[in-house]
């Protein structure tokens, strides 16, 4: 083949060329201008309204999940996705769980910059989480990262260790809620030395430990703070938290270590509710106005737990108490409880309990102002000594005693589902149940979970 047809033939290849790129350029801008190829449905919506679509997805900062993935799918979506700040108000820096080489060279400051530029003044929700498997580089951030979200973050979560935390303290302006967390604790670690200042968090209201974290290794304004929530504390640790924090109302303490020799006592006056997992603070507490307990006892044996909430009976409204339970009979002197919640009751508690529950069999008021009531992982219980009682406790005594409003008796998991179709059929207390409902009473006797099986045992 001569030069002349090689350049002919060139030239030929070069027309088609040209020719495939106005072809690709033209389905590039059609496929630009569509609204959403990938669902023709939203298409049809207004960007307002795929916005808020977009804001009921699960946020992951990775490349598969949203909002990162709606960037990809197409002009329409991304230009939304861009300009919805609040779909970028949360900041999950899970390193444990992110893929490895996710962060370009410019690295995770860079990306958390421009991920809070996209926030705009939304204030923004953060979690940070690094394990010691993680790049140094990726670790040695993290300071950098607390100073940069500092001013906007209003409520983080920080599963770090000692090494994570800025040298200087940040100013926290609009902090509401901090989760704290030390997973990772050396044995040359002091563990008594603060680790961090959030004194200047005035808006902080609700505070979690767990994982190692202590009230002592933390600066907080713990006269501002009312909800605070520790796992694996000492018996000090919570009567620390008790006393640092006299507006307190809420506590919830779980799985404690073992009971401390140098715990103070404590009277908090503003406490309302409290969850307990043993009996071990009965003997450093006074809560003179709570209202809520929830409390899980091995054993009763303790002899300071029944006087600790005898201190609040007059106060208290509301109680779930599981596994070794309270004689039936102290129950009389909660004058103002209007639920409760007992876990773990046997058969004879049962007939006891009813006994003295049945306002037509028992001159002296039990539970005057009960409304609600679940025995809860309990046998089947249904016979005439039931019946009676939630009937006499369907109308509202003369001397202003409450009305029983709800009754729930939940079986444990291995119970029968018919177990009670004996007494519904055969005995007809199903029937009496049923009367009762009527004139008002809810009532569920069965399993925690509904079954699709047909059963008449749930009444509402």
């Amino acid at each position: 083949m001569s030069s002349m047809d090689l350049r002919r033939r060139l030239d030929e290849v070069d027309d088609s060329i040209s020719g495939l790129q106005y072809t690709r350029a033209s389905l590039v801008r059609q496929l630009n201008t569509m609204a959403a190829p990938a669902c023709p449905i939203l298409s049809k919506l207004s960007s307002e309204v795929t916005s808020e679509i977009f804001l009921h997805c699960p946020s992951s900062i990775g490349p598969r999940d949203a909002p990162m993935l709606l960037l990809s799918v197409c002009k329409a979506w991304r230009t939304i996705a861009l300009s919805t700040p609040k779909l970028w108000a949360t900041l999950n820096l899970d390193f444990d769980c992110l893929p490895w080489g996710l962060f370009d060279e410019k690295g995770v400051e860079n990306f958390v910059e421009g991920w809070i530029g996209r926030a705009g003044s939304c204030p923004l929700v953060s979690q940070l989480r690094v394990g010691y498997m993680r790049q140094e580089e990726e670790r040695r951030s993290i300071p950098a990262i607390i100073k940069r979200l500092s001013s906007r973050i209003q409520d983080l979560e920080l599963r770090i260790d000692r090494a994570g935390y800025p040298e200087d303290t940040p100013g926290f302006p609009i902090l509401r809620s901090l989760t704290l967390a030390l997973p990772f604790q050396r044995s040359g670690d002091q563990v008594n030395v603060l680790i961090f200042n959030f004194g200047a968090a005035p808006q902080l209201r609700k505070v979690r430990m767990y994982a190692g974290a202590t009230p002592s290794l933390f600066a907080l304004p713990w006269e501002n703070i009312t909800a605070f929530d520790g796992e694996m504390l000492l018996s000090k640790d919570c009567a620390e938290v008790l006393r640092l924090a006299p507006s307190l109302v809420e506590c919830t303490l779980s799985h404690p270590a073992e009971r401390a020799p140098d715990t103070p006592s404590v009277c908090h006056s503003t406490l309302k509710s409290l969850t307990l997992p043993n009996s071990i603070l009965s003997e450093f507490l006074a809560l003179p106005v709570l209202q809520y307990l929830d409390l899980s006892c091995a054993t009763t044996d303790n002899p300071h737990l029944l006087p600790f909430i005898s201190g609040f009976s007059t106060s208290l409204l509301t109680l779930s108490w599981t596994q070794s339970l309270p004689p039936a009979a102290w129950l009389s002197g909660m004058v103002v409880l209007t639920d409760l919640k007992l876990t773990g009751l046997s058969n004879a508690y049962l007939t006891e309990f009813f006994a003295l529950f049945d306002r037509t069999k028992v001159p002296e008021s039990f539970l005057p102002q009960l409304q609600a009531l679940e025995p809860h992982r309990c046998p089947p219980y249904v016979n005439a000594a039931l019946v009676d009682a939630l009937a006499s406790r369907c109308l509202t005594a003369e001397d202003g005693d409450a009305r029983l409003r709800s009754f729930r008796q939940i079986w444990p998991y291995n119970t029968p589902s018919d177990a009670l179709e004996g007494y519904y059929r055969a005995s007809g207390f199903g029937t009496a149940l049923e009367e009762l409902v009527e004139k008002g009473l809810e009532i569920y006797i069965g399993h925690a979970t509904k079954t699709k099986n047909p059963s008449g045992w749930l009444f509402n």
